[in-house]
């Protein structure tokens, strides 16, 4: 069984496996500097995209997110993924 990354969207949808995985990507000490960051952020209430624009509605998502910005502390961070993708 191999993974295969795909960037068009027709292509995505005829994956078998949707999804990549990466043992040890981070170290342990890693991932708990990621949570340590993960502290300082505000979570929002996620939101769907319907008819009227982007809604919240529980019945169909219930989770909070936060999108993690380029900056001088995180670089590392997606330094990191861009070499697991590469």
């Amino acid at each position: 069984m191999s993974s295969i990354i795909h960037n068009n969207p027709v292509e995505m949808r005829r994956s078998t496996y949707p999804y990549v995985s990466w043992h040890n990507g981070f170290s342990e000490k890693e991932l708990q500097e990621i949570e340590n960051l993960e502290k300082k952020f505000v979570f929002e209430d996620s939101k769907i995209f319907a008819d009227k624009g982007l809604s919240q509605n529980n019945d169909i998502r219930r989770s909070k997110i936060n999108f993690l910005e380029k900056t001088k502390e995180t670089e590392w961070i997606f330094e990191r993924f861009n070499t697991i993708i590469k």
